[in-house]
């Protein structure tokens, strides 16, 4: 980038930048969670839903943006890795900004009560942990998905019936799910064959738990669902443009969260299950249209 393209004022392109850095793409993920939970509680309290599904995306903002922040530990590596805003924003800025968006994330969780102000705490201290140590391997895997259980527990928590098995079901789920993510966006180079046995079983355990939670005619509808993510995934890890383009594998997966979301919540819900498959072809479009901008090894 040359010095007349970094001295050319582009506000669309400094707001994509920072869009980038705090992962935005991956936000209707979020949302996804935290429906599903709502859903497999019976849903209701829409007021104290939506509260809680802001502030879940605020927290989850400030942590994808600390994480970015940790690997710019001076000015001239902030300027290196972003030129084009670095001459806009000063990185102080950035912090101020994280700050700001924790204690907006902690003032809406305590409106939702107390148990959500206390899933709050935990999403920071875990996302906290991820930061400080995502360059550790075993944790980098296991973080994003205590997260993501979180949001589902928090999202049966505002529900009319409250933290119920099901949402239980569908947070273990999700947990193995980010494991799968973590264990394959992450993996040591040495790594041969032998090292996609784990997160293929990360990835089938949800799967088979989708099956376990429903009986009857819901039984069929859901070998079918889940032969549909399945198949996805196939597509995910063996289709050629995958194999020339790796950086499209963390795009893919993020996208497929809203997949097993949609397993979880069943079908009980037409308008949700129509806005779950809405998040799904959304985060699909943002996630690619962004994927060069900034490291998404790490699927949050």
């Amino acid at each position: 980038m040359n010095a007349e393209a970094l001295s050319r004022p582009s506000f669309s392109r400094t707001i994509l930048e920072l869009m980038s850095i705090c992962r935005l793409g991956t936000l209707p993920t979020v949302i996804s969670n935290c429906l599903a939970g709502w859903i497999l509680s019976g849903a209701g309290n829409t007021l104290k839903f939506l509260i809680l599904t802001l502030c879940l995306c605020t927290l989850q903002t400030a942590i994808s943006w600390i994480l970015c922040l940790v690997e710019l530990p001076n000015t001239n590596t902030y300027k290196l890795r972003h030129p084009w805003l670095s001459t806009r924003i000063p990185l102080h800025s950035h912090w101020f900004c994280c700050a700001i968006l924790l204690w907006i994330g902690i003032f809406l969780a305590a409106l939702c009560g107390q148990t959500i102000a206390l899933i709050a705490c935990l999403v920071i201290l875990i996302g906290g942990i991820i930061a400080l140590t995502h360059r550790i391997f075993l944790l980098s895997a296991l973080g994003p998905g205590l997260l993501r259980a979180l949001y589902y527990i928090a999202g049966g928590c505002v529900s009319w019936g409250g933290l119920l098995g099901y949402t239980l079901w569908g947070a273990i789920a999700i947990f193995f799910f980010m494991l799968g993510c973590g264990l394959i966006t992450r993996r040591p180079p040495q790594w041969g064959a032998t090292s996609m046995t784990l997160p293929i079983i990360s990835f089938i355990i949800p799967l088979l738990l989708a099956l376990l939670i429903n009986d009857g005619n819901y039984r069929t509808i859901g070998i079918c669902f889940s032969s549909a993510v399945g198949l996805w995934l196939v597509y995910i890890f063996y289709q050629q443009t995958i194999q020339t383009d790796p950086s499209l594998i963390p795009t893919y997966l993020v996208s497929t969260i809203c997949l097993y979301d949609f397993l979880a919540a069943g079908i009980d819900s037409i308008p949700s299950l129509l806005i779950l498959g809405f998040l799904f072809i959304f985060t699909l479009w943002s996630t690619q249209s962004s994927r060069t901008l900034s490291d998404q090894s790490i699927i949050l």
